[in-house]
């Protein structure tokens, strides 16, 4: 998994790199490679976005979900790479006990990806409304466009969400 978050700009690797103010951390966790860079931005999370990539695996399939589904990457995986994204573009403003948590989606799955495929989801803050955040992400197969996804997410206390959980 690759993961690039950048208070602004296209969300592109190349379209952050380089830029002032930019921080990088590289690291391997569980045989899979992460990287993350995170670029200074005025306006807070308003414009933030972030890029992460992961590959296709077989569980990741429709078909993980019974035989008679296709092997190919599922709605339920698309949307999670897009969720991850969403909250890797704003956890550098979250405040210490906040996690970000999905409230909504509306999701486009356009094409599908075999076990192999790298995976690319752009996401990117397109309105803040006090503690609700909307994000436009846009998934590639290579150059190809395989979802869009309108996704809503909340700031959201851990505490809070712990004591809800142990109910």
């Amino acid at each position: 998994m690759t993961n690039e978050a950048s208070g602004g700009g296209d969300g592109g690797l190349a379209g952050a790199a380089g830029a002032a103010g930019d921080v990088s951390d590289a690291s391997s966790v569980s045989g899979v490679n992460v990287v993350n860079r995170v670029s200074g931005a005025s306006g807070g999370a308003s414009g933030a976005s972030a890029v992460l990539e992961q590959e296709v695996g077989p569980d990741d399939t429709a078909a993980a979900f019974g035989a008679h589904f296709p092997p190919a990457a599922s709605t339920p995986f698309v949307l999670g790479l897009a969720e991850v994204a969403c909250h890797n573009a704003v956890a550098g403003e979250l405040g210490p006990g906040e996690v970000t948590v999905g409230v909504s989606a509306a999701i486009e799955h356009l094409l599908p990806s075999p076990v192999g495929a790298r995976l690319v989801a752009r996401a990117q803050v397109v309105e803040r409304d006090g503690r609700r955040l909307t994000f436009d992400v846009e998934i590639y197969d290579g150059d190809r466009l395989c979802a869009r996804i309108r996704h809503g997410r909340a700031v959201a206390s851990t505490a809070r969400l712990a004591g809800k959980l142990a109910r």
